[in-house]
Parts: structure tokens; C-alpha cells; sequence
């Protein structure tokens, strides 16, 4: 079956959130879930930064929502967005 490697910006509540905690979160969150392949914290502007998540998944219906879910249930994070999908 098909992979996608899919990439998501992931921004904390609030913007002194630790990052290198959320960044814990999500490797135990995702753990056994997915694949990540790239995950590294990123400045936006004005002492704001971000995490970019790259994962690699199966090729099946829903598996960007599950995902997307489940780093929304990460405690500090504000919003999840989908930047990027491309086939592996």
C-alpha cells in the first residue's frame, strides 16, 4: 500500500508555551502511530515559533483527521494545520 508524507504546523496556546515539552508530546502521542520523519521547532516572528511535523502514513481515507486529532490532544497546542501531502 501507499505512504504520504504529510506536513503540519503545529503553534502552542500560548507564546511562551515550553516548546521543547510539546515537542515531547507529540513524539509520545504519535508514538507506534505513525512515522515521523522530520520534527523541528521553527521562529515565526516576534519570539513566536512553531513545531513543522512531518509524518508518513498509509495511504488511507482519514488518517490526516486521525492525526490531526490526536496533536489537537496535546496538551499547549492551539491549532494544527495541514500544509503539505505529497506521496512517499
Amino acid at each position: 500500500m501507499a505512504e504520504v508524507a504529510i506536513t503540519f504546523s503545529v503553534l502552542p496556546e500560548e507564546s511562551d508555551y515550553d516548546m521543547k515539552a510539546m515537542e515531547n508530546s507529540v513524539r509520545k502521542v504519535l508514538d507506534g502511530k505513525c512515522r515521523i520523519s522530520n520534527l523541528e521547532e521553527k521562529e515565526i516572528a516576534f519570539g513566536l515559533k512553531k513545531l513543522n511535523l512531518e509524518v508518513v502514513v498509509k495511504d488511507d481515507e482519514g488518517e490526516q483527521d486521525r492525526i490531526e486529532e490526536l496533536l489537537r490532544s496535546v496538551d499547549g497546542v492551539g491549532q494544527v494545520d495541514a500544509e503539505d501531502m505529497s506521496l512517499v
